[in-house]
C-alpha cells in the first residue's frame, strides 16, 4: 500500500485513518470525480518527479547520454540549477564514483562500441565520444581496460570472428 492513492467505495473513518497509517499518500472516497482523480495523478507524478531529482537519476541520466556532449560538472550544475558539488553528490551516491570516473566510464562504454564496430581511427573515436586529445583518451581508455585502444579493438574483432565460427 506504500505511495498508493486509496479509492474507497463506503468513505469511512476509519478506513481512511488505516489507509494512511499503512503508508498512502492520499485517500478518495466514491463517488469521485474524473476531475478529482486527475488532479491527484498530478499530484504523484510531481512528487514522483521531486523525488527522482533528489535521487540524482535525471543527473546521472543526463551525464550517461549523451556523454559526449558533456562538458564538465558546471555544465550539468547550470542545467539543472544545482551547485557542482551538489551534482557530484548525486552522481557519487547513484553510481559510487565521482563525476569525472563516471562521465569517463560512459565515454568509455561509447568508444568501446566505436572501436568494436567501425573503423574509426583511434583519434576519431576519442574526439567522437568528448575526449579532447586522442592522447588524453589513451591513457584514460588504457587505465579503466588495461588495453590500447587499438588492442582492445584487435582483441574484440577476434573475439567477435571465434563466435561467428561457433
Amino acid at each position: 500500500i506504500r505511495d498508493s492513492l486509496v479509492i474507497d467505495g463506503k468513505g469511512s473513518i476509519e478506513t481512511a485513518v488505516a489507509a494512511i497509517k499503512a503508508g498512502a499518500w492520499d485517500y478518495l472516497h466514491r463517488p469521485i470525480t474524473p476531475a478529482a482523480l486527475r488532479v491527484k495523478v498530478v499530484q504523484a507524478q510531481e512528487r514522483d518527479d521531486e523525488s527522482t531529482l533528489r535521487s540524482g537519476a535525471p543527473v546521472v541520466a543526463y551525464v550517461r547520454h549523451p556523454s559526449t556532449a558533456v562538458s564538465g560538472r558546471a555544465e550539468v550544475a547550470s542545467r539543472f540549477g544545482l551547485s557542482s558539488d551538489t551534482v557530484s553528490s548525486k552522481v557519487r551516491a547513484a553510481t559510487g564514483r565521482t563525476f569525472m570516473e563516471y562521465l569517463h566510464q560512459c565515454r568509455l562504454d561509447q568508444a568501446q562500441q566505436l572501436l568494436a564496430a567501425t573503423e574509426l581511427n583511434v583519434s576519431q573515436v576519442a574526439a567522437r565520444v568528448g575526449f579532447s586529445t586522442p592522447q588524453h583518451f589513451s591513457r584514460v581508455f588504457r587505465k579503466h581496460t588495461g588495453l590500447s585502444p587499438a588492442r582492445y579493438r584487435l582483441q574484440e574483432r577476434a573475439r567477435r570472428k571465434q563466435g561467428k565460427k561457433n
